[in-house]
């Protein structure tokens, strides 16, 4: 049975929601809005759903928009990376040594193993899908700090599989994250948009008209998957935040 959240606004289908069909933004058949399906979104089984989140983000439309994920067969690759993550790195990219072995420690194959054990030992990161007819269709990342005082969150991750682009998904993952940042509390919340891959400007444009603002481009602040060049790179990424509406003062009385 699906852990759902509830509490999460209609998710009308917008004019954006068209750009989901196709990896490189480009429109497809209006025909699947006509017949949209309920989605449901709620917190991943890890036992049941990470086989198919891993072959969301294994898609070539996907892949490279996510952070520290890499395909399946690189396990070669990708423990030399974690093992040797200063070597591999060049001096002039201008990240400190700490960041390079945080960095280190957030990436993983986009494989069901991988991904189950990824979220199993974090105790920050929680794993959210969305379904259609009980089938996993999307999926979101919450990254809710650790420690005293941490009133900020992060929203990361984010996929829809390329059957199910068009039908809302993507706007009900993010909308659902949002009403659940507001319930626990947070003040605000940051995503990363990587920056000069193949349709970056789509999911711009969703975080957009949620309510996120652009504060800027980091250079070199991730890594991202090159299918070009078939490892990690770095990547620039556009800075987005969100900030929980804050409460209205009660009216003083006249008089």
């Amino acid at each position: 049975m699906m852990n759902r959240i509830e509490n999460v606004r209609g998710d009308s289908p917008s004019s954006r929601d068209h750009l989901y069909r196709t990896g490189n933004g480009e429109g497809g058949d209006t025909s699947a809005k006509e017949n949209l399906m309920p989605v449901e979104v709620g917190l991943a089984d890890l036992e049941k759903d990470t086989k198919v989140v891993a072959e969301i983000f294994s898609q070539p439309s996907v892949i490279e928009h996510l952070a520290g994920v890499a395909p399946k067969g690189t396990e070669r690759n990708i423990s030399g990376f974690r093992r040797n993550i200063l070597k591999y790195m060049s001096k002039d990219s201008g990240i400190d040594d700490e960041r390079l072995k945080e960095l280190g420690k957030t990436i993983f194959q986009a494989t069901k193993e991988e991904i189950r054990e990824y979220y199993k030992n974090s105790t920050s990161s929680e794993l959210y899908v969305a379904k259609i007819n009980g089938e996993v269709v999307g999926t979101i990342t919450l990254e809710k700090p650790t420690g005293s005082g941490m009133l900020w969150a992060g929203v990361s991750k984010m996929a829809v599989s390329q059957e199910a682009r068009g039908k809302g998904v993507a706007t009900k993952l993010l909308r659902t994250l949002i009403d659940r940042m507001s319930q626990l509390g947070f003040q605000g919340a940051t995503a990363g948009i990587i920056r000069g891959v193949e349709g970056d400007s789509i999911p711009l444009h969703l975080f957009e008209e949620e309510g996120f603002e652009s504060r800027g481009t980091l250079k070199k602040i991730c890594l991202g998957w090159s299918k070009i060049e078939g490892k990690f790179i770095y990547r620039d990424s556009i800075r987005m935040e969100w900030r929980a509406p804050q409460p209205q003062k009660p009216l003083g009385k006249s008089g």
